[in-house]
């Protein structure tokens, strides 16, 4: 076994390993590339946009909720994304009536994204 193989296989290994971590988050978590196309998305993400994944991967996210480009989701991912740098904001969403609590963090490939509905904390306040 080479070592190129080796390292592909340790990096595969990984990347499964990594995705099951993020399937086991309450958040929504879900990964673009730097065309903003999806390339991950767990399953509370599914559950919380009810949407399937497979709607999803390899489409660009802006095509599919154009809506973000109007609030502060795209100015703040742009922002994480060409700087190379962590954010988080909360966010109305009124297509939805949904509040969240949003962080983005640069990976290698694009963008690593986590929110989770605030909604409930936001109305107690």
């Amino acid at each position: 076994m080479s070592c190129e193989l080796h390292h592909e296989e340790a990096t595969a290994e990984s990347l499964a390993g990594l995705e099951d971590i993020l399937e086991g988050f309450s958040d929504a978590v879900y990964l673009v590339d730097r065309d903003w196309n999806f390339i991950f998305v767990n399953k509370a993400y599914e559950k919380l946009q009810s949407r399937d994944r497979a709607q999803l991967l390899g489409r660009n996210v802006w095509e599919l909720f154009p809506y973000g480009k109007e609030l502060r989701y795209f100015k703040e991912y742009d922002y994480a994304l060409r700087e190379q740098v962590s954010v988080h904001f909360e966010e109305y969403n009124n297509f939805n009536g949904m509040w969240v609590s949003a962080s983005a963090y640069p990976v290698k490939c694009g963008l690593a994204i986590s929110f989770r509905d605030i909604t409930k904390e936001k109305l107690v306040r």
